[in-house]
């Protein structure tokens, strides 16, 4: 009879391969947390941009359509020069509720070369607490 020589079992290999897969789970783990959480912020931004330019870009819109049909003038009818500018109030439906904007026009009296130009507007619109007056016309006179 032979006597047995007691093999040694090496052990500790399932613990090494739990830990590797571990290892590798919370690292995918990792980079798809990191792109959802990006793609989750720039969602947000996008959607506050959307609301916050709501009715200011509206306003803005049918300021540039008004100012198509003619030039502002002042309450006596006279045309509005380059120091003044021209305000009109609107209050237009958006996303939280109704809300009122300014649209104001400047005349812009030169180009950037210096020489003398006639109809060019600067417009912009903003959002105000309360209305005022004048309302936005449905026309300007033209001269």
């Amino acid at each position: 009879m032979t006597p047995r020589v007691a093999r040694r079992r090496r052990s500790g290999y399932a613990l090494l391969l739990v830990i590797g897969f571990n290892v590798l789970l919370l690292a995918v783990w990792g980079v798809a947390y990191r792109s959802v959480g990006s793609a989750y912020r720039v969602e947000m931004a996008r959607s506050l941009r959307r609301t916050r330019d709501d009715g200011t870009m509206t306003a803005l819109g049918r300021g540039l359509a008004l100012l198509q049909t003619g030039s502002p003038t002042n309450t006596d009818g006279s045309p509005v020069t380059s120091p003044e500018t021209y305000t009109c109030y609107v209050q237009l439906d958006t996303t939280p509720g109704p809300r009122w904007f300014a649209v104001v026009y400047t005349p812009l009296p030169q180009a950037p070369d210096g020489s003398a130009q006639q109809g060019v507007w600067s417009v912009r619109a903003h959002a105000v607490d309360q209305g005022g007056s004048p309302t936005m016309p449905d026309s300007f006179q033209s001269p």
